[in-house]
């Protein structure tokens, strides 16, 4: 998704929650883990080791942002990340 698009549904999120956005902190996988070097990002002790996973397990909720093709739904991770957050018992946003 171009990058203007994905940080109007932040702010969109933002507004959802009555908050200012410098008062909330978004992770986004995608700008925290180097995706040219992924498999040493995450490391060779399988996907509750990663630090994708220990930030989910840190997060209070989650926001998909699904862009017209509907790419996301097609990435592993993304399923991953639906999984952890149910499992856990928090908030998904679409």
């Amino acid at each position: 998704e171009p990058v203007l698009d994905f940080v109007s549904c932040l702010a969109e999120h933002c507004g959802m929650l009555n908050a200012h956005p410098s008062d909330i902190l978004y992770w986004v996988c995608a700008y925290a883990n180097n995706q040219s070097r992924i498999r040493h990002e995450l490391g060779d002790q399988g996907p509750l080791e990663s630090p994708f996973y220990k930030a989910l397990r840190e997060a209070v909720g989650a926001v998909l942002v699904i862009d017209l093709q509907a790419v996301v739904v097609r990435r592993m991770w993304c399923g991953f990340e639906n999984v952890v957050v149910s499992h856990e018992n928090k908030q998904l946003v679409l």
